[in-house]
């Protein structure tokens, strides 16, 4: 017997999910923060989370990371 889960929304859509952890995720840093983290989400569905959070970081934390 194989299972096999597939959760790039196929069978089930895990957009909502995703959008709320993005918003999770930088509410530590403030609400504002929070809210322009999740439009970027949004902004950008289909690419990579990498380069949302490199995008995030640099453009909207102001973050220099290496």
């Amino acid at each position: 017997m194989n299972i096999i889960f597939d959760f790039d929304g196929v069978i089930i859509n895990s957009h909502k999910v995703k959008t709320l952890a993005f918003y999770d995720i930088f509410k530590i840093y403030g609400k504002p923060y929070a809210l322009n983290a999740k439009k970027f989400h949004l902004k950008h569905i289909g690419k990579s989370r990498y380069f949302k959070f490199k995008q995030i970081l640099r453009n909207i934390l102001k973050n220099n990371i290496t």
